[in-house]
């Protein structure tokens, strides 16, 4: 990306325009426990979109700490994504953040916290035919509706 090496991409949606969104934590690189030990080239995690006609990439999400997860509503028209920071420090998120998509289906605004993760982190998660969101954490699997119950 723009000439730097990313990070360790983690996981990816693919939406219907063919669009692919996947986040690029260090975690593959913070330890040679789960890769093999680099400095970030990028200095930053963001998440990214990589265009189906171009295959440019661009950062699409620059303000999270650790982007981890990611899945779109059912709609498309909002994108879920977790942010585990809170592995590099107490002070920082165990969240997960939603985003308004753009009618073009390339821009993200918002970011507004959807849920907060008060045991462990959450990690992948996946919605189902009605729009909850299913994902972990440590004290078992959580359920969230759409509008955030």
């Amino acid at each position: 990306w723009r000439g730097k090496r990313l990070n360790s991409p983690n996981d990816a949606v693919v939406k219907s325009d063919g669009s692919i969104w996947f986040t690029d934590p260090t975690y593959g690189i913070d330890t040679d426990y789960e890769g093999d030990k680099a400095e970030s080239e990028i200095g930053a995690c963001h998440v990214y979109r990589a265009d189906p006609g171009t295959g440019e990439i661009d950062a699409v999400i620059t303000d999270m700490v650790r982007p981890n997860g990611l899945a779109f509503s059912l709609d498309e028209s909002k994108l879920y994504v977790v942010d585990t920071g809170r592995t590099h420090g107490a002070e920082n998120p165990a969240h997960m953040r939603v985003f308004d998509v753009d009618e073009a289906g390339k821009k993200v605004s918002g970011g507004k916290v959807f849920a907060d993760c008060t045991a462990g982190l959450f990690d992948g998660f996946r919605l189902d035919d009605q729009g909850r969101i299913w994902t972990s954490a440590a004290d078992g699997i959580h359920c969230h509706d759409p509008d955030g119950t």
